[in-house]
């Protein structure tokens, strides 16, 4: 497991990388905005090249997603397609889950379980 950014510095995103095999974990922290499209492309091509076979996506620690970030999301589950790799979601706050229900993209990506991932990618603050 890696950080990507120092957690103690509390930016207003970061992103957390762990691997076990063929399951990658990023969990992401803070505002998933405009600002933070260039760093979350940054850190999710680390994670898209083999071995990952499924990406879980961990949203319980934003605070904030736009438009650009569910665009960003929504390229990232193309780029899964693409890489043959599984993409799960693991929900966010209600504020998170307000955009993407608003958007209607809610039924466009596979929504997981914390409890499905495995014990060895378990991220902790």
């Amino acid at each position: 497991m890696f950080v990507v950014l120092d957690p103690d510095l509390q930016p207003p995103f970061a992103l957390t990388i762990a691997r076990h095999g063929s399951h990658t974990v990023v969990s992401l922290r803070g505002e998933l905005d405009i600002a933070a499209e260039g760093e979350l492309a940054a850190g999710l091509g680390l994670v898209l090249a083999p071995p990952t076979r499924v990406l879980t996506l961990d949203l319980r620690e934003l605070s904030f997603l736009d438009s650009t970030g569910l665009r960003a999301l929504i390229h990232l589950r193309s780029r899964c397609e693409h890489h043959g790799c599984r993409l799960l979601l693991i929900p966010g706050g209600p504020t998170i889950q307000r955009a993407f229900d608003v958007s209607g993209l809610t039924a466009h990506f596979t929504i997981a379980d914390p409890s499905e991932i495995p014990e060895a990618l378990q991220i902790t603050s």
